[in-house]
């Protein structure tokens, strides 16, 4: 059973809990769609998730 992912305030909160932790646990993989419709509910197409994980991915100069 996947463990139950909680409601973040910020994106900073997010990412600090995903830091410590591995996704695997959270995805029920009987329903995968609807995890990645929640933690990418704030975009809109395939390109925008690529290009916000394009630009976490670029080391900041």
């Amino acid at each position: 059973m996947a463990k139950i992912l909680p409601d973040f305030k910020s994106e900073a909160e997010e990412k600090a809990f995903w830091e410590t932790r591995d996704v695997r646990e959270y995805i029920n993989w009987d329903n995968a769609d609807s995890f990645i419709k929640r933690v990418f509910k704030d975009k809109k197409t395939g390109s925008d998730i690529l290009k916000d994980l394009e630009q976490k991915s670029t080391p900041d100069s």
